[in-house]
């Protein structure tokens, strides 16, 4: 009995089971037929609630098999997919690269392969598996091709009216981490999507657009960046301290002060959010604030003190210059607890300063009229000879 006609038939008993089997033969060739299979189901099965649960257990299944991939290695995968890359299909890709990202090591002549078999079949490829298959080219970071690029820029300005939110985003994002800025033609059709409005954004997907477009130093519209921050506000209970801190880092990089009543939202949120915070996140909400001119509400502030000293073990030495820097340009002067506080963290962590970050620290102290102890004014001149 085939898999589609179990599908077809509805044998739900027997597909379970089925999933069970591949699960622990861990085949790619199998699983890549299943997946097409459950591709196909809602043209398969008329029962809504049936279809619904199969799917359900479906992405238990699949979400096993990644793992059980991860673990059994490149051999087993190489070995299992290798005889069928010139037959893959989009979605089959899609899914391949995807067990690719969950190894630690993927095998670099197979995934050359299977990129080489995505760029000859892109064209029948959906926005949403393009979209995934440049996401984990993006999430490997390893060498993408040239014929392969131009493959998927072909698709998405093709197809970019069918684009969804998260197919923009894992697009923008995909670029953002390979390093490799976007053709004029792409990006136009891009932002087309993004001030549509029948195209809602999520936090997720405008934390990682406004970071791409941060990162490749992209020069969107102002119609663009006001559509994005509107959507960030509609949506402001949605985001995480550390797609906040993203975005704000872009708007910095971009010059865009967003508006009172944003960064008011965005100061509650975070608030909201303290559990979350990480030493990063403060030290790029201090940047972008002080880069901005954008001056904190009192409340804030004291907060963002607060989780410094807190979290002031896990600093690295940007993150303190960026920190002290944002108070500089301010025109705030943090209190003197704190500054005693950052001695004994930057002496611990001195051997990992750079010059550059010194230097903006001791000016920081002299802006604050602190008087450093003498073992840090020792450490200073040491460290600015080499």
């Amino acid at each position: 009995m085939s898999l589609y006609h179990v599908v077809r038939n509805q044998r739900f008993p027997i597909l379970k089971r089925w999933f069970n089997s591949i699960l622990k033969s861990e085949n790619a060739a199998s699983v890549l037929d299943l997946n097409q299979t459950v591709a196909d189901l809602p043209d398969l099965i008329d029962d809504k609630e049936k279809m619904l649960s199969l799917m359900t257990q479906y992405k238990q299944f699949a979400f096993k098999f990644r793992r059980s991939i991860s673990r059994a290695g490149v051999d087993k995968l190489n070995k299992s997919l290798s005889p069928l890359v010139e037959e893959l299909r989009p979605y089959d890709i899609s899914i391949a690269l995807q067990y690719f990202v969950a190894l630690e090591k993927p095998p670099i002549l197979l995934l050359q392969r299977v990129q080489n078999q995505f760029a000859r079949v892109a064209d029948s490829s959906s926005p949403r598996t393009c979209s995934t298959v440049f996401w984990a080219l993006g999430k490997l970071q390893s060498p993408v091709q040239e014929e392969l690029f131009l493959s998927i820029e072909h698709h998405i300005a093709d197809n970019y009216r069918m684009y969804e939110g998260i197919n923009v985003a894992q697009s923008y994002w995909a670029y953002a981490r390979l390093n490799r800025r976007p053709s004029d033609e792409v990006l136009s059709c891009l932002e087309s999507q993004i001030v549509n409005p029948n195209r809602p954004l999520k936090a997720q997907e405008i934390s990682n657009i406004l970071w791409a477009h941060g990162k490749l130093k992209l020069n969107p519209s102002s119609k663009v960046l006001n559509i994005l921050a509107q959507d960030m506000l509609a949506c402001i209970r949605d985001f995480k301290p550390q797609e906040i801190s993203n975005i704000l880092w872009a708007f910095a990089i971009l010059d865009y002060a967003p508006r009172i009543e944003l960064f008011e939202a965005i100061e509650v949120q975070t608030i909201d959010m303290k559990k979350l915070l990480q030493p990063q996140s403060i030290s790029n909400i201090f940047w972008a604030c002080g880069k901005l001119r954008l001056t904190p509400s009192d409340e804030y502030l004291r907060f963002l003190e607060s989780q410094l000293v807190e979290k002031l073990d896990h600093f690295n030495s940007q993150d303190i210059a960026h920190c002290l820097s944002a108070f500089h340009l301010l025109n705030q002067c943090p209190p003197e607890s704190l500054l005693l506080a950052f001695e004994p963290r930057i002496m611990k962590i001195q051997k990992t300063i750079k010059s550059q970050e010194l230097s903006a620290i001791f000016r920081a102290f002299e802006k604050f009229k602190y008087n450093p102890s003498d073992p840090f004014l020792e450490m200073f001149k040491v460290q600015k000879k080499h």
